[in-house]
C-alpha cells in the first residue's frame, strides 16, 4: 500500500474539513529496514511492501492525503491498524504452510521463503527426485554438425 506509516494517536480526529498536519522525516523503499522511529507529529513514506517504521501503527492511503514539501495533510480518519500486516500473520506457528506431499514450485518456495523457512522435512525413503534429472544422449545427434556447441 502507498501511502504513510503515522501513530494513530495522531490522526485520530482527523477530517477533510480537520485535517490533521504531519512531518515527512523519512521514505522507506520496499525492502530497505527503517532507520528512524516515528514520534508523535511525524510521518514515514511508505511503498507497497515496505516495513513499517517503529512507532507508527497505522498506515495512510496516499489518496487520503495531500503533500506540501515535507508536510502532509491527513484529510481522512484511519481506522487503527489500517493496513498494516504484522509478521507472521498469515501462520500460526505448530501449523503447517504446505501440505505433505506438496511439489515445491515458485509459489509454494515464495510460501516458504516469506515464513523464513529454510528447510523442509527429508522425504520418505525411496522416493523419486523431483523434477527427474534430464537426460543429456551420450553422443551428438546424427545431423549435428562436428563444429557445434555440445551440452557441458
Amino acid at each position: 500500500m502507498d501511502g504513510y506509516a503515522v501513530r494513530f494517536e495522531d490522526v485520530r480526529t482527523c477530517s477533510p474539513e480537520a485535517p490533521t498536519t504531519l512531518n515527512v522525516v523519512s521514505e522507506i523503499p520496499a525492502g530497505t529496514a527503517p532507520h528512524q522511529t516515528i514520534q508523535a507529529g511525524e510521518a514515514a513514506r511508505l511503498f507497497t511492501g515496505s516495513m513499517m517504521p517503529p512507532g507508527a501503527d497505522t498506515v495512510v492511503m496516499q489518496e487520503n492525503t495531500q503533500r506540501q514539501g515535507q508536510q502532509i495533510m491527513i484529510l481522512q480518519q484511519p481506522k487503527p491498524q489500517a493496513f498494516v500486516r504484522h509478521q507472521g500473520d498469515y501462520y500460526q506457528a505448530g501449523s503447517p504452510l504446505l501440505t505433505q506431499g506438496t511439489i515445491l514450485n515458485a509459489p509454494e518456495v515464495a510460501v516458504l521463503a516469506t515464513a523464513q523457512c529454510t528447510r523442509t522435512p527429508n522425504p520418505p525413503p525411496n522416493s523419486p527426485p523431483y523434477p527427474p534429472p534430464i537426460a543429456r544422449p551420450a553422443t551428438p545427434p546424427a545431423n549435428a554438425s562436428s563444429n557445434s556447441a555440445q551440452p557441458a
